[in-house]
């Protein structure tokens, strides 16, 4: 052991301890808000859907959109091409 070994290593420990909660805070308001965008792009996308779709068909159309296809594809749906 070298001079200060002990307090480095306690500097060190309640560094890290005090990084696990910084880190962990954030995380549920970051998850809240990308599911509040993904709702608000469903309800914009199913809003789309509502006037380009027939009735009978937009149950179908809007579980393609929730099934997370990729968006550069397009989408088949009741003969109509969505993007």
């Amino acid at each position: 052991m070298y001079d200060n070994q002990f307090t480095i290593q306690l500097i060190l420990l309640v560094v890290a301890l005090l990084c696990v909660p910084i880190m962990l805070i954030p995380k549920p308001f970051i998850a809240r808000r990308q599911h509040n965008q993904r709702m608000r792009q469903l309800a914009v996308s199913r809003q789309l859907l509502e006037t380009q779709v027939r009735p009978e068909c937009l149950s179908t159309c809007v579980d393609l959109l929730v099934s997370e296809f990729d968006p550069q594809c397009q989408l088949a749906c009741c003969g109509k091409l969505m993007i």
